[in-house]
């Protein structure tokens, strides 16, 4: 009867002992599979935000090149495009890299007062390049739906004095983020923390809501204004300076 029973636990330990030597062999190759799957991700992930920063600044440069160079008269839209190239290579300089390492490798190699500062500027030029897009988009419905009555405010020192007003805002406007932010201080910001929900939505609502809305309203003028100017059996003077002004910006 002791050998049987002998028997019988030695058959339950052995199969116990296979049990979890199995269990313990599934876990570690589902690990395994992770781990290999975080790599080619890392990897993918890398390729695609390094062709991202090498196709934006190399764009951005030559067409800041092409419009330095440009010995002719520049023009009001000329420099605004200018400005929006000159915004987007800060953009991607210091808002690429800083969402492909996360902010926690970017305060343990820069530490916490750098992390705040390259997020402050990253905000900023962003808010900028939505900006410096509305006032083309302003730009351009004033030369195609006032061309005449709109030549005493489309001036050049008007154009800087807008890029100064906007730039002066950004600045001050997102100043707290250098003292409020959080993201620099802790990892473990979620969407519970108020503040994060109320940057969250700052964000939203003045980076692309409003900016987005301005520009759909804008266009939206003068795609009415280019449907005004099809009219049959219309030619004054009037029309003939809308039609060479349509044709002076589809040529830009």
């Amino acid at each position: 009867m002791n050998g049987i029973e002998s028997t019988n636990n030695y058959l339950l330990e052995s199969s116990t002992a296979n049990g979890t030597t199995t269990f313990l062999d599934e876990e570690l190759e589902e690990m395994k599979q992770i781990q290999n799957f975080l790599k080619s991700s890392l990897i993918t992930f890398q390729i695609v935000f390094g062709l991202i920063i090498v196709t934006g600044l190399v764009g951005n440069i030559l067409t800041v090149a092409i419009i330095l160079r440009y010995k002719g008269d520049k023009s009001i839209t000329d420099f605004l495009i200018l400005t929006l190239n000159v915004t987007d290579i800060f953009v991607i300089l210091f808002s690429v890299p800083m969402h492909m390492l996360g902010y926690d490798i970017i305060t343990m190699l820069v530490g916490d007062v750098w992390c705040r500062l390259i997020d402050y500027v990253t905000y900023s030029c962003n808010y900028a390049s939505m900006y410096v897009l509305v006032l083309i988009s302003l730009d351009r419905y004033l030369a195609l739906a006032h061309p005449i009555t709109s030549m005493p405010f489309r001036t050049k020192r008007n154009c800087y004095i807008l890029i100064l007003i906007i730039w002066s805002i950004i600045i001050l406007g997102n100043m707290p983020m250098l003292f409020e932010n959080q993201f620099c201080l802790s990892v473990e910001t979620t969407w519970n923390d108020s503040s994060v929900r109320r940057f969250y939505i700052r964000i939203f609502v003045f980076e692309f809501m409003l900016p987005l809305l301005l520009m759909c309203i804008l266009y939206g003028q003068i795609l009415k204004t280019f449907h005004k100017a099809k009219i049959p059996g219309v030619n004054n003077t009037t029309s003939r300076v809308r039609l060479i002004s349509y044709r002076h910006v589809i040529k830009m």
